[in-house]
């Protein structure tokens, strides 16, 4: 147990697990609902909710980079009670750093629920994703 928990501590300050709210302006407020900040070894990426049509867009960008991560939320599939991601790409380069993880917890702390598995197709990736989320 001990163990788990120094663990737990270490994989906190790798990630810094606090999102920095950013403040959003009147000449982004067109594009951009919700904009938060994570630092994650001195490289600062932004957590972005879009302004669209239906909200449920989200897109992880880093400053000199572009976009390096994207997901789409469904909450209308009538077949399914919840809320679960369409889509999550994330570029292989910035992969297994916790970028994913804590997008999904960015989106389950705007919309106020917790996401589910989509009762789509999912890749093995993500298959392996649930498995350790979910214990």
């Amino acid at each position: 147990m001990k163990l788990k928990q120094i663990m737990l501590t270490i994989l906190g300050e790798y990630l810094n697990e606090n999102f920095k709210p950013m403040p959003i302006d009147t000449e982004i407020s067109d594009f951009i609902l919700d904009w938060k900040q994570l630092t994650i070894n001195n490289v600062n990426y932004d957590f972005l909710r879009l302004n669209g049509v239906d909200k449920h867009k989200f897109v992880i960008e880093v400053d000199g980079v572009g976009e390096i991560g994207r997901a789409i939320l469904n909450c209308y599939d009538t077949k399914f009670d919840g809320c679960y991601l369409d889509k999550i790409e994330i570029e292989s380069k910035y992969r297994r750093i916790g970028l994913g993880t804590k997008l999904y917890e960015y989106i389950e702390e705007l919309i106020g629920e917790k996401l589910h598995e989509s009762p789509n197709k999912q890749s093995n990736k993500i298959k392996q994703f649930w498995n350790k989320r979910n214990v």
